[in-house]
């Protein structure tokens, strides 16, 4: 990428007039909620009528009649004492004056978090006085802190802060929260004490992100994976997504293209359920679905939640069937108002290219061979010079506080993030504003959100590489002239030329705004409604240079285009919440409605023979192509709606025995009358065993619940009038057994098209043991994809094209999740722990088939390109997606010539001997990470590795047989056998299984009192993609996954290592 001013050039001009309007209309709205400011949640009114209750039983029936949570240790609330309370429409506070008198408790009011402690005690020997900080160093309210052995105790206030008196003779402290390990520290001889809590390895107060809501961690009766951004991988990230790659078992996160700033991961949960519809999970934005990851920044997210199975997904119908993946983005707090600070800069180093013969080495392989070549005089290495020393930086500053009734969170994200490879890179502005206000005694809360996104962008295509390998490395790079030297070939082009003479690029506009309003209507009621606009704008161009190589190829001189793409997507939905506590009965119900409207626009233009170089494709309309009928144009509009009703009904009886059901009735524009509308139904339950009597003497069980779930979800076709007739100028009629080419049908409708419908069944285990040093889950499970959209040979006559997207055939996948914390050393000193995942997926093609049409296979995939070597994969019934197809290889003739397996007996290799030889899909999946941290210094290890698969070495095809090209090979091709033309055989598969050491990192968190006035500070330093462990041959066997998996392709972006230093700052 061009090294920019950030404050010139026009696009950041734009971009800084877009972000002013975001914060305006912020301070805007902060103004308008300031104003409704009313009194805090303690004042909320409620009715409480109880009888020789439980203390614990009004703590639950005051969580269920408000939004408070209540946190204690047992051993302090008196089991013996029964109330009885009879109090109508009072504050909260009343309540808990009247149950708490003469228990020796109090309680403090931290936001929505009710801290029950012994009252504190006067007239001790001494006072002990500190502050109770969290693992970032910032004070933590609401902690109890008790002397041990006794009744004496207090609660750190809001900054965290406490002070008690003690007796001489006691020497210890206790500090306890709710989601933090209990610590016991020695007061002797001390009167000021900080102490940091630790988080618990297994946070059973923790809440975690369901759908249309949250539930408490050990209420989940479904598969659902929490990963928080304390917990997130630290360093250079291109994608938000990359900050829990192989933090979620079962979940892949692949870099099919290397390290290229502008190139998204390839994501799969749970396998490949689909042969046309997309496997890509549904990615959720605080509320918003279908929200583009790229415009998320790392730094403001929350936590992430994986929703995998059928019945955590079902929720969301058509578009959970490959699994949900919910957002949370960081939300204000109350207090003073907070700055942070976060930054990095970052370099890289490729780590394999191809190696291809040096200049020397190709002279003197054909001199010995007796070849003839053209020896240009260079030395040239044409992968080294379109690669250079790359600088990265990203920036990140956030600003937080608010009082009780409005909460605000505002952040500015910055990343200029420059490619490895020529004229590559990526430059990136976003904005995040986050309100939330509450109102009416606390019955109205409102949650504005809004983010704007702005990314400009300078890519290529991976054929660079391709060339490099195959070029004569004794030409160079310019001619004497100054100009760039050329190949002849057709297809064949100096790479250099053609990162600097063709140039890719575009602009993209990303904005979300969305408001949230929940109002409590009476007791346990509540309603609430959600709307939101997300608006995403592309102006992608290209140019050719007049004296490039595609102009002198194809006869013309220059070549401009751009091309607009607008995507315009609105929503609304209303909830109502009921929920109710009948003595040890708790149940909640949800009902819904959703509403969404999607509208697409494109328009693009093209233009050739220019005068000058120098407009570009500013000046479309100059080119003399527009007079000449080579120029070129075309636009589209496209709609569609999704409308669903939705309902969820959960019950727990003593918290141990829990249940839930959902259902989603869900109507589509893009079916047919007959097919528009499909119910999509789940039920899950849950067993938590160490609340039975029977394991109350099991000590070292922490934890233990057994789920079960189903759940049915849907897929839904990409395009939205597969089922209408589409009419275009491009449009065949049929005439007198003839086609005439007018206005008219541009496909096969097919009115009976429908969803494809995936019914899967989870069975699940939570654990934690030894006091949660050991925590973790373990699920097993099996989905079942029918009705399976894929494109049919259509009968011409009595269909016009030769196409129909029909509904087809059977997947299923089935496998093993396994994901382990262990909390090994953890005192004062040292923290040592170690995260750990395994996942098992294989899938099977059941059927190819329907009532109308029988197939048993289908071959796909022409590889390099149509009409060279065939097809490389097949899906077949019995068979797993991502099957090579190909010979059995043998051996060779002393010719050098292959020899093939003959399976038909017939004379010869044909086709018919063709057969099953791998699959580039992993079976077995894996990560672990170590950790520790002692003394201010932390350090992590990510591990990743993916086994049981095969790769296509296309590298090796090629470049690794000196039959295809004259041109340069590969070092390994000197002394091969081969001596014959590449085929599609297991000689060129290999066992790609590996071991990736992912990410390291080492930092220092500077101690508070050299800090110099600042709340938190921390620099860090990071590598990633270290290392990897493989027999693999190839340069990397980390590929692309689903129908296509595992083809190592000649044209690509470089895989790296990246080198980070970045620092956090609080304050």
């Amino acid at each position: 990428m061009k090294k920019k001013s950030f404050l010139v050039p026009s696009f950041w001009k734009e971009s800084w007039k877009q972000i002013t309007i975001v914060f305006l209309l912020s301070l805007m709205l902060t103004g308008v909620t300031s104003a409704s400011a009313t009194n805090g949640n303690q004042e909320n009114k409620i009715s409480v009528s109880l009888k020789n209750a439980r203390i614990t039983e009004v703590f639950k029936l005051i969580q269920a009649k408000s939004d408070f949570d209540f946190f204690y240790r047992n051993e302090q609330i008196p089991q013996n004492k029964r109330v009885d309370v009879d109090m109508q429409n009072v504050s909260i506070k009343e309540v808990l004056d009247f149950v708490f008198k003469n228990t020796g408790l109090s309680y403090k009011i931290v936001d929505k978090d009710i801290v029950i402690a012994p009252q504190e005690q006067k007239n001790g020997d001494r006072t002990i006085k500190g502050i109770v900080v969290d693992q970032q160093g910032l004070g933590l309210p609401g902690v109890t802190v008790v002397v041990e052995g006794t009744t004496l105790g207090t609660v750190t206030d809001i900054d965290g802060n406490y002070s008690i008196d003690v007796k001489e003779e006691n020497q210890n402290l206790v500090f306890s929260f709710v989601g933090m390990l209990t610590q016991s520290i020695s007061i002797d001889g001390i009167s000021k004490l900080e102490v940091e809590m630790k988080e618990d390895a297994i946070g059973l107060a923790e809440v975690i992100a369901v759908g249309y809501g949250i539930q408490k961690k050990t209420e989940i009766t479904s598969s659902i994976a929490n990963v928080s951004s304390d917990d997130f991988n630290k360093g250079f990230a291109t994608n938000a997504l990359q900050s829990i790659e192989g933090k979620v078992a079962g979940l892949q996160i692949v870099r099919t293209a290397g390290t290229d700033p502008n190139a998204s991961p390839r994501i799969r949960l749970r396998g490949t359920s689909s042969l046309n519809a997309s496997s890509d999970p549904l990615i959720i934005v605080d509320g918003i679905t279908g929200v583009d990851i790229s415009s998320v920044a790392p730094e403001d997210i929350e936590s992430m939640d994986v929703l995998r199975d059928g019945s955590a997904a079902a929720i969301y119908g058509t578009r959970g069937t490959n699994g949900v993946i919910i957002i949370t983005t960081k939300q204000g707090s109350t207090g003073e108002l907070k700055v942070e600070y976060s930054g990095y800069v970052s370099t890289e180093d490729a780590t394999a290219l191809p190696d291809v013969l040096s200049a020397d080495e190709y002279r003197a392989y054909g001199d010995v061979k007796g070849i003839a070549y053209v020896d240009g005089g260079a030395n040239t290495n044409w992968s080294e010079e379109i690669i250079r020393k790359n600088i990265s930086h990203v920036h990140n500053l956030s600003f937080s506080g608010g009082k009780d009734n409005l909460t605000y969170r505002a952040s500015l994200n910055y990343r200029n993030l420059e490619g490895i490879v020529l004229n590559t890179g990526q430059e990136y502005l976003n904005g995040r504003v986050n309100l939330t206000h509450t109102g009416y005694n606390d019955r109205l809360k409102l949650q504005f959100n809004m983010s704007s996104t702005l990314m400009e962008k300078d890519y290529t295509s991976y054929s660079a590489f391709d060339m490099a390998a195959i070029l004569n490395p004794t030409m160079p790079v310019r001619n004497e002239d100054g100009t760039y030297w050329q190949p002849n070939g057709y297809g064949e082009f100096n790479p250099v030329a053609n990162l600097n003479q063709e140039r890719r690029g575009g602009k993209e506009k990303n904005n979300q705004i969305s408001l949230r309003a929940d109002f409590d209507l009476i007791e346990g009621l509540k309603i609430g409604a959600f709307g939101a606009i997300d608006v995403r704008d592309l102006l992608e161009h290209e140019y050719d240079d007049i004296d490039s190589k595609s102009s002198d190829r194809d006869g013309y001189k220059g070549r401009a285009k751009q091309k607009t793409w607008h995507r315009y997507k609105k929503m609304f939905e209303t909830t109502v919440n009921y929920k109710k506590v009948l003595d040890n009965h708790a149940f909640t119900v949800l009902g819904g409605y959703s509403y969404e409207d999607k509208s697409y626009e494109d328009f693009w233009a093209e233009n050739k023979d220019f005068v000058s170089d120098a407009q570009q494709y500013h000046d479309l309309g100059s080119g003399a192509g527009l007079a000449d009928g080579k120029a070129d144009m075309d636009s589209y509009k496209k709609t569609e709606k999704l409308i669903s009703f939705f309902g969820r009904v959960t019950y727990s009886y003593e918290s141990k025995y829990l249940f839930s059901a959902t259902v989603r009735r869900e109507g589509s524009s893009k079916f047919g009358d007959n097919n528009k509308w499909a119910t999509f139904p789940a039920a899950s339950l849950g067993w938590r065993l160490t609340e039975e009597d029977f394991m109350s003497d099991v000590s070292w069980v922490n934890d233990l619940k057994l789920r079960i779930g189903y759940g049915v979800t849907g897929n839904i076709v990409d395009e939205p009038y597969e089922s209408i007739p589409r009419m275009g100028s491009g449009g065949l009629w049929i005439l007198n057994d003839q086609y005439l080419k007018s206005y008219g049908s541009t496909t096969n409708p097919n009115e009976n098209l429908k969803w494809e419908t995936k019914k899967e069944t989870n069975l699940g285990l939570d654990f934690g043991v030894f006091n949660n040093k050991l925590s973790g889950s373990v699920d097993v499970y099996q989905r079942k994809t029918k009705d399976l959209l894929w494109k049919l040979v259509a009968q011409v006559p009595s269909m016009i094209h030769g196409e129909v997207l029909s509904n087809i055939g059977e997947i299923t996948n089935q496998g093993v999740e396994i994901a382990l914390n262990a909390n090994i050393v953890d005192n004062e000193t040292w923290k040592i722990g170690v995260d750990a995942t395994f996942s098992y997926n294989e899938n099977e093609l059941v059927s190819l088939s329907n009532e109308t049409f029988k197939f048993q296979a289908v071959n796909y995939e022409d590889l390099p390109a149509p009409g060279q070597l065939g097809t490389i994969f097949r899906y077949e019934e019995g068979h797993s997606i991502g099957s090579f197809y190909g010979y059995k290889y043998k051996g060779l003739t002393a010719d050098g010539e292959w020899i093939f397996e003959d399976l038909d007996g017939e004379e010869g290799i044909t086709d018919a001997d063709r057969t099953f030889i791998g699959n580039g899909n992993p079976k077995y999946n894996i990560s672990f990470s170590p950790h520790i941290s002692v003394k201010g210094f932390d350090f992590t290890m990510n591990f990743r590795g993916a086994f049981g698969f095969d790769v296509l070495n296309v590298n090796k095809m090629y470049y690794g047989n000196p039959q295809w090209y004259s041109g340069n090979m590969l070092k390994s091709a000197v002394n091969s056998p081969v001596n014959a033309d590449p085929q599609y055989s297991d000689y060129y598969l290999e066992d790609g299984s590996y071991l990736k050491l992912d990410n390291i990192t080492l930092g220092y968190t500077i101690p508070k009192e050299k800090l110099f006035g600042l709340d938190y500070a921390r620099i860090y330093f990071s590598a990633l993609n270290v290392a990897t462990f493989t027999g693999y041959s190839g340069l990397d066997p980390e590929l692309d996954l689903g129908a296509k998996a595992g083809v190592d392709q000649r044209g690509f972006y470089p895989r790296t290592t990246t080198y980070t230093l970045g620092v956090n700052v609080k304050f």
